[in-house]
């Protein structure tokens, strides 16, 4: 992932390639890494970019970082699993959320604040669930590390946590990260297996599934719970 450093602040971003963009733009969202989108730009021009709009770049990650207090509707746009969707909210005869047609569409009985958290808090633990549980069976069997139990819970202040008698956690927000970063907290869970502190063992043994794993640790560092 490319970065520029202005001042004490090292910038992570991605690059994303839309060939029918007319001109180049810098996108920054909650729960998103800086998102640099161009039709054609070699990575130097790019990083001269984002250091351009640096200062403007961190004003907007501090002010992402504060939680929503919009009320979500039809037209608000929600992340999962590393890109954000538009929503589609109605009133219908149940109350349900599912990912289709390229959107997230709610249906609610009534026009209530509590049931729509409730749901939406539903629909990305039974995401997170569904699909990080298996690709912690992929990187099990790379690492050979295989948790007694896999819980997944919504929880304040942390991606995941591993106990010690091995049991890992993890924070159901995590089905709004991109895979780089599920990837990489999937592996650090599973590395506490072995080591239960940040020692350099530990480090050493991340990097050793993950070279990358410095950069997908600052760039989680900017994620909103």
């Amino acid at each position: 992932m490319p970065s520029v450093a202005y001042g004490k602040t090292r910038i992570d971003y991605e690059i994303r390639l839309e060939k029918d963009l007319k001109h180049d733009y810098i996108q920054v969202e909650q729960g998103m890494p800086v998102l640099y989108r161009t039709s054609a730009t070699e990575e130097r021009e790019a990083d001269k970019a984002v250091l351009k709009r640096a200062r403007w770049i961190i004003q907007k990650l501090k002010l992402v970082a504060e939680p929503l207090q919009e009320r979500l509707r039809t037209g608000s746009r929600l992340p999962y699993f590393g890109r954000r969707y538009y929503v589609d909210l109605r009133i219908g005869e149940e109350n349900r959320m599912e990912f289709t047609g390229g959107k997230i569409n709610i249906r609610i009985k009534t026009d209530n604040e509590d049931d729509l958290e409730n749901i939406t808090r539903d629909f990305y633990r039974e995401k997170c669930e569904a699909k990080i549980r298996k690709r912690f069976a992929k990187w099990s069997d790379q690492t050979g590390l295989e948790a007694r139990e896999l819980i997944f819970r919504k929880v304040e202040k942390r991606w995941g946590s591993c106990s010690n008698d091995d049991r890992i956690l993890i924070n159901t927000e995590a089905a709004k990260l991109p895979w780089a970063l599920i990837d990489y907290l999937i592996v650090h869970e599973l590395c506490h297996l072995r080591h239960k502190d940040h020692t350099k063992a530990f480090w050493k043994m991340v990097e050793q599934y993950m070279p990358d794993y410095m950069e997908r640790d600052r760039q989680l560092d900017f994620m909103a719970y």
